[in-house]
Protein backbone atom coordinates (compact mmCIF):
# COMPACT_ATOMS: atom_id res chain seq x y z
CA UNK A 1 0.00 0.00 0.00
CA UNK A 2 1.50 3.39 -1.10
CA UNK A 3 1.34 5.66 2.21
CA UNK A 4 -1.74 5.67 4.93
CA UNK A 5 -5.07 5.97 3.66
CA UNK A 6 -6.15 9.91 3.89
CA UNK A 7 -9.95 9.05 4.95
CA UNK A 8 -10.91 7.99 8.60
CA UNK A 9 -14.12 7.95 10.70
CA UNK A 10 -17.68 8.77 9.08
CA UNK A 11 -15.69 9.21 5.44
CA UNK A 12 -13.17 6.29 5.80
CA UNK A 13 -15.43 4.92 2.35
CA UNK A 14 -13.83 7.47 0.10
CA UNK A 15 -10.24 5.44 0.75
CA UNK A 16 -11.93 2.72 -1.66
CA UNK A 17 -12.50 5.41 -4.22
CA UNK A 18 -9.37 7.10 -3.97
CA UNK A 19 -7.03 4.01 -3.66
CA UNK A 20 -8.60 1.29 -5.72
CA UNK A 21 -11.29 2.82 -8.33
CA UNK A 22 -10.28 5.66 -10.28
CA UNK A 23 -8.68 8.53 -7.79
CA UNK A 24 -9.99 12.19 -7.29
CA UNK A 25 -11.82 12.06 -10.07
CA UNK A 26 -14.14 8.88 -8.97
CA UNK A 27 -14.72 10.93 -5.72
CA UNK A 28 -15.85 14.47 -7.93
CA UNK A 29 -18.38 12.02 -10.15
CA UNK A 30 -19.92 10.78 -6.88
CA UNK A 31 -20.40 14.53 -5.44
CA UNK A 32 -21.74 15.33 -8.61
CA UNK A 33 -24.34 12.74 -9.09
CA UNK A 34 -25.38 11.47 -5.66
CA UNK A 35 -27.92 12.78 -3.37
CA UNK A 36 -27.73 11.63 0.24
CA UNK A 37 -31.09 11.19 1.90
CA UNK A 38 -32.06 9.18 4.84
CA UNK A 39 -35.21 6.26 5.11
CA UNK A 40 -36.69 5.51 8.66
CA UNK A 41 -36.28 2.19 9.87
CA UNK A 42 -38.08 0.24 12.48
CA UNK A 43 -35.71 1.79 15.39
CA UNK A 44 -34.05 5.02 13.45
CA UNK A 45 -33.01 6.68 10.41
CA UNK A 46 -30.38 5.13 8.29
CA UNK A 47 -28.24 6.43 5.25
CA UNK A 48 -29.55 6.14 1.57
CA UNK A 49 -28.09 7.71 -1.31
CA UNK A 50 -29.82 8.09 -5.01
CA UNK A 51 -28.46 8.46 -7.98
CA UNK A 52 -30.40 9.97 -11.00
CA UNK A 53 -30.22 7.70 -14.33
CA UNK A 54 -31.18 8.71 -17.58
CA UNK A 55 -34.85 8.99 -16.68
CA UNK A 56 -37.17 7.87 -13.89
CA UNK A 57 -38.87 4.95 -16.16
CA UNK A 58 -35.63 3.43 -16.40
CA UNK A 59 -34.99 0.47 -14.05
CA UNK A 60 -33.75 1.42 -10.47
CA UNK A 61 -31.15 -1.23 -9.26
CA UNK A 62 -30.85 -1.26 -5.49
CA UNK A 63 -27.40 -2.60 -4.60
CA UNK A 64 -27.90 -4.80 -0.87
CA UNK A 65 -24.98 -5.24 0.82
CA UNK A 66 -23.63 -8.38 2.65
CA UNK A 67 -23.55 -9.61 6.02
CA UNK A 68 -20.49 -7.03 7.15
CA UNK A 69 -20.99 -4.28 4.97
CA UNK A 70 -22.62 -1.22 4.18
CA UNK A 71 -24.13 0.99 1.42
CA UNK A 72 -21.38 3.00 0.07
CA UNK A 73 -18.92 0.40 -0.34
CA UNK A 74 -21.17 0.36 -3.55
CA UNK A 75 -20.32 3.73 -4.65
CA UNK A 76 -18.43 2.31 -7.19
CA UNK A 77 -20.63 0.25 -8.86
CA UNK A 78 -23.39 2.83 -8.54
CA UNK A 79 -21.15 5.28 -10.38
CA UNK A 80 -20.83 2.85 -13.58
CA UNK A 81 -24.88 1.23 -13.37
CA UNK A 82 -25.56 5.42 -12.91
CA UNK A 83 -23.46 5.88 -16.58
CA UNK A 84 -25.44 3.06 -17.92
CA UNK A 85 -28.52 4.94 -17.53
CA UNK A 86 -29.59 3.68 -14.99
CA UNK A 87 -31.19 4.42 -11.27
CA UNK A 88 -29.45 3.19 -8.56
CA UNK A 89 -29.97 3.30 -4.72
CA UNK A 90 -27.48 1.96 -1.84
CA UNK A 91 -28.45 2.22 1.90
CA UNK A 92 -27.36 1.03 4.95
CA UNK A 93 -28.67 -1.67 6.89
CA UNK A 94 -29.39 -1.53 10.63
CA UNK A 95 -26.22 -1.60 12.77
CA UNK A 96 -24.44 -1.00 9.55
CA UNK A 97 -21.79 1.83 8.36
CA UNK A 98 -23.23 5.45 9.20
CA UNK A 99 -25.39 3.37 11.97
CA UNK A 100 -23.20 4.74 14.62
CA UNK A 101 -25.75 4.74 17.43
CA UNK A 102 -25.72 0.24 17.16
CA UNK A 103 -23.00 -0.69 15.03
CA UNK A 104 -22.70 -4.35 15.14
CA UNK A 105 -26.04 -4.80 16.89
CA UNK A 106 -28.93 -6.13 14.35
CA UNK A 107 -30.92 -8.48 13.26
CA UNK A 108 -31.72 -10.36 9.99
CA UNK A 109 -35.25 -9.76 10.50
CA UNK A 110 -34.72 -5.52 10.91
CA UNK A 111 -32.31 -6.09 7.65
CA UNK A 112 -35.03 -7.78 5.69
CA UNK A 113 -37.35 -4.75 6.73
CA UNK A 114 -35.09 -2.43 5.95
CA UNK A 115 -34.85 -3.18 2.58
CA UNK A 116 -38.67 -3.96 2.36
CA UNK A 117 -38.48 -0.13 3.49
CA UNK A 118 -35.66 0.62 0.66
CA UNK A 119 -38.16 -1.20 -1.76
CA UNK A 120 -40.73 0.95 -0.92
CA UNK A 121 -38.74 3.93 -1.26
CA UNK A 122 -37.48 3.14 -4.73
CA UNK A 123 -41.22 2.66 -6.00
CA UNK A 124 -41.87 5.91 -4.89
CA UNK A 125 -38.57 7.80 -5.99
CA UNK A 126 -38.64 6.42 -9.25
CA UNK A 127 -41.12 4.83 -12.35
CA UNK A 128 -39.66 2.07 -13.60
CA UNK A 129 -39.56 -1.71 -12.57
CA UNK A 130 -37.16 -2.38 -9.79
CA UNK A 131 -33.80 -4.86 -8.98
CA UNK A 132 -32.40 -6.20 -6.27
CA UNK A 133 -28.65 -7.13 -6.60
CA UNK A 134 -27.22 -8.67 -3.62
CA UNK A 135 -23.99 -9.67 -2.52
CA UNK A 136 -23.28 -12.90 -1.18
CA UNK A 137 -25.62 -12.84 2.00
CA UNK A 138 -27.00 -9.48 1.16
CA UNK A 139 -28.58 -11.66 -2.02
CA UNK A 140 -30.05 -14.03 0.05
CA UNK A 141 -31.72 -10.87 2.09
CA UNK A 142 -33.03 -9.98 -1.42
CA UNK A 143 -34.48 -13.18 -1.52
CA UNK A 144 -36.62 -13.09 1.99
CA UNK A 145 -37.78 -9.60 1.04
CA UNK A 146 -38.89 -10.31 -2.32
CA UNK A 147 -41.34 -12.71 -0.27
CA UNK A 148 -42.89 -9.99 1.21
CA UNK A 149 -43.14 -6.81 -1.02
CA UNK A 150 -43.07 -7.08 -4.94
CA UNK A 151 -39.55 -7.07 -7.07
CA UNK A 152 -39.23 -6.85 -10.99
CA UNK A 153 -35.56 -8.70 -11.06
CA UNK A 154 -33.19 -10.11 -9.01
CA UNK A 155 -29.54 -10.58 -9.63
CA UNK A 156 -27.26 -12.13 -6.96
CA UNK A 157 -23.48 -12.07 -6.58
CA UNK A 158 -21.84 -14.91 -5.07
CA UNK A 159 -25.04 -16.52 -4.70
CA UNK A 160 -24.53 -18.87 -1.59
CA UNK A 161 -27.62 -19.88 0.49
CA UNK A 162 -26.86 -19.52 4.09
CA UNK A 163 -29.89 -21.92 4.81
CA UNK A 164 -28.13 -24.71 3.13
CA UNK A 165 -27.07 -27.12 5.49
CA UNK A 166 -23.93 -27.81 3.57
CA UNK A 167 -22.80 -24.58 3.26
CA UNK A 168 -23.20 -24.28 6.81
CA UNK A 169 -21.32 -27.19 7.46
CA UNK A 170 -18.18 -27.35 4.96
CA UNK A 171 -17.80 -23.58 4.95
CA UNK A 172 -17.72 -22.51 8.73
CA UNK A 173 -14.92 -23.69 10.92
CA UNK A 174 -17.07 -25.83 13.48
CA UNK A 175 -18.50 -28.33 10.38
CA UNK A 176 -20.83 -30.61 11.24
CA UNK A 177 -21.15 -29.12 15.13
CA UNK A 178 -22.27 -26.41 13.56
CA UNK A 179 -25.33 -27.06 14.50
CA UNK A 180 -24.36 -27.24 18.14
CA UNK A 181 -22.38 -24.36 18.12
CA UNK A 182 -25.33 -22.44 17.04
CA UNK A 183 -27.41 -23.97 19.53
CA UNK A 184 -24.91 -22.41 22.48
CA UNK A 185 -24.52 -19.52 21.33
CA UNK A 186 -28.30 -19.00 20.33
CA UNK A 187 -28.84 -19.36 24.89
CA UNK A 188 -25.99 -17.25 25.15
CA UNK A 189 -27.22 -14.15 23.18
CA UNK A 190 -30.91 -14.94 24.79
CA UNK A 191 -28.81 -13.90 28.42
CA UNK A 192 -26.32 -11.40 27.08
CA UNK A 193 -27.40 -10.11 23.81
CA UNK A 194 -25.15 -6.99 23.76
CA UNK A 195 -21.80 -8.93 24.50
CA UNK A 196 -19.36 -8.36 21.49
CA UNK A 197 -17.59 -11.11 19.60
CA UNK A 198 -15.11 -10.01 16.90
CA UNK A 199 -15.81 -10.12 13.42
CA UNK A 200 -13.01 -12.01 12.16
CA UNK A 201 -14.50 -15.17 14.53
CA UNK A 202 -16.74 -16.43 11.36
CA UNK A 203 -15.40 -13.80 8.55
CA UNK A 204 -12.10 -14.22 7.48
CA UNK A 205 -10.72 -10.83 5.75
CA UNK A 206 -8.07 -11.97 4.03
CA UNK A 207 -10.61 -14.12 1.51
CA UNK A 208 -11.97 -11.38 0.74
CA UNK A 209 -10.27 -10.19 -2.57
CA UNK A 210 -7.25 -10.58 -4.47
CA UNK A 211 -5.78 -7.68 -2.93
CA UNK A 212 -4.14 -7.89 0.36
CA UNK A 213 -3.52 -3.81 0.74
CA UNK A 214 -7.40 -3.93 0.16
CA UNK A 215 -8.17 -6.77 2.71
CA UNK A 216 -6.29 -4.99 4.71
CA UNK A 217 -8.08 -1.59 4.69
CA UNK A 218 -11.36 -3.32 5.06
CA UNK A 219 -10.37 -4.88 8.26
CA UNK A 220 -9.78 -1.61 9.54
CA UNK A 221 -12.49 0.12 8.26
CA UNK A 222 -14.37 1.82 11.36
CA UNK A 223 -17.57 1.38 9.21
CA UNK A 224 -17.57 -2.31 9.50
CA UNK A 225 -16.58 -2.50 12.70
CA UNK A 226 -14.35 -5.24 14.32
CA UNK A 227 -17.21 -6.29 16.33
CA UNK A 228 -20.88 -7.50 16.86
CA UNK A 229 -23.15 -8.71 19.44
CA UNK A 230 -23.93 -11.88 19.92
CA UNK A 231 -27.22 -11.38 18.86
CA UNK A 232 -26.09 -10.31 15.52
CA UNK A 233 -23.56 -13.30 15.20
CA UNK A 234 -26.52 -16.07 15.73
CA UNK A 235 -28.49 -14.12 13.44
CA UNK A 236 -26.53 -14.36 10.88
CA UNK A 237 -25.55 -17.77 11.30
CA UNK A 238 -28.86 -19.18 11.95
CA UNK A 239 -31.80 -16.88 11.08
CA UNK A 240 -31.91 -16.94 7.01
CA UNK A 241 -34.93 -18.77 6.52
CA UNK A 242 -36.84 -19.23 3.29
CA UNK A 243 -40.68 -19.50 3.10
CA UNK A 244 -40.66 -19.79 -0.73
CA UNK A 245 -38.33 -22.46 -2.27
CA UNK A 246 -36.14 -21.23 -5.08
CA UNK A 247 -38.29 -22.87 -8.09
CA UNK A 248 -41.09 -21.29 -7.31
CA UNK A 249 -39.57 -17.60 -7.46
CA UNK A 250 -41.64 -16.11 -10.29
CA UNK A 251 -39.11 -13.04 -11.27
CA UNK A 252 -36.27 -12.93 -13.65
CA UNK A 253 -33.47 -13.99 -11.90
CA UNK A 254 -29.71 -13.65 -12.45
CA UNK A 255 -26.79 -15.33 -10.89
CA UNK A 256 -23.15 -15.01 -10.76
CA UNK A 257 -19.91 -15.96 -9.23
CA UNK A 258 -16.55 -15.79 -9.62
CA UNK A 259 -13.93 -19.02 -10.42
CA UNK A 260 -11.59 -17.51 -7.95
CA UNK A 261 -14.03 -16.92 -5.24
CA UNK A 262 -11.59 -17.74 -2.14
CA UNK A 263 -14.76 -16.67 0.11
CA UNK A 264 -17.35 -19.13 -1.04
CA UNK A 265 -16.75 -21.83 -3.76
CA UNK A 266 -18.65 -21.27 -6.85
CA UNK A 267 -20.60 -24.25 -6.72
CA UNK A 268 -23.22 -22.99 -3.94
CA UNK A 269 -24.57 -20.78 -6.88
CA UNK A 270 -24.58 -22.93 -9.17
CA UNK A 271 -26.76 -25.31 -7.01
CA UNK A 272 -28.92 -22.57 -6.25
CA UNK A 273 -29.37 -21.36 -10.23
CA UNK A 274 -29.90 -24.95 -10.48
CA UNK A 275 -33.37 -25.06 -8.48
CA UNK A 276 -34.82 -22.42 -10.50
CA UNK A 277 -37.87 -23.11 -12.17
CA UNK A 278 -39.13 -21.93 -15.75
CA UNK A 279 -38.66 -18.29 -15.36
CA UNK A 280 -35.68 -15.67 -17.48
CA UNK A 281 -32.43 -16.34 -15.89
CA UNK A 282 -29.20 -16.80 -16.19
CA UNK A 283 -25.97 -18.21 -15.01
CA UNK A 284 -22.65 -16.17 -15.24
CA UNK A 285 -19.07 -17.10 -14.31
CA UNK A 286 -16.57 -14.46 -13.99
CA UNK A 287 -12.81 -15.02 -14.22
CA UNK A 288 -10.22 -13.39 -12.27
CA UNK A 289 -11.64 -11.21 -9.65
CA UNK A 290 -12.27 -12.80 -6.50
CA UNK A 291 -15.11 -12.21 -4.09
CA UNK A 292 -14.95 -8.81 -4.25
CA UNK A 293 -13.21 -6.85 -7.40
CA UNK A 294 -10.76 -4.25 -6.24
CA UNK A 295 -9.74 -3.00 -9.74
CA UNK A 296 -12.41 -0.34 -12.19
CA UNK A 297 -11.83 -3.43 -14.83
CA UNK A 298 -13.08 -5.77 -12.29
CA UNK A 299 -15.89 -3.72 -10.92
CA UNK A 300 -17.13 -3.12 -14.67
CA UNK A 301 -17.11 -6.75 -15.52
CA UNK A 302 -19.02 -7.50 -12.51
CA UNK A 303 -21.13 -5.10 -13.86
CA UNK A 304 -21.63 -5.96 -17.09
CA UNK A 305 -23.88 -8.99 -17.14
CA UNK A 306 -26.52 -7.71 -15.07
CA UNK A 307 -26.86 -4.55 -17.94
CA UNK A 308 -27.10 -7.51 -20.49
CA UNK A 309 -29.39 -9.44 -18.38
CA UNK A 310 -31.65 -6.46 -17.95
CA UNK A 311 -31.64 -5.52 -21.91
CA UNK A 312 -32.86 -9.03 -22.53
CA UNK A 313 -35.87 -8.46 -20.60
CA UNK A 314 -38.95 -7.28 -21.53
CA UNK A 315 -39.32 -4.67 -18.13
CA UNK A 316 -41.96 -2.50 -19.54
CA UNK A 317 -45.04 -3.89 -17.61
CA UNK A 318 -44.28 -4.66 -13.79
CA UNK A 319 -46.41 -7.89 -13.75
CA UNK A 320 -43.02 -10.67 -12.41
CA UNK A 321 -42.73 -10.59 -8.93
CA UNK A 322 -46.30 -9.87 -8.00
Amino acid sequence: MSGPLPYSGSEYWKNYLLRWYGGEETLRQWTRHVRESTYRGQHRTHALDLYAGASPERPVIILVPGSVSYGRLFAYPALLLRELGYNVITFDFEGCGLDRQGLGDYTLEAHVKNLVDVIQRARQEFKGPVVTFGLSFGGMTSYLAAERTPVDVMAWYACVDPSDREFIQTEFSPGKAMPLVVSLFRGLAKLMPKVRVPVKAFLQYSRLSDSADFNDAYGKDPLVGGSCTLRAMVSVMSDYQKSVPFGAARFPFLVMHDRQDRMFPMKYSRKTYEQLGDIPKAYVELAGQGHWPTSPEGMKALIAPLDTFLQGLPLGARAVGT
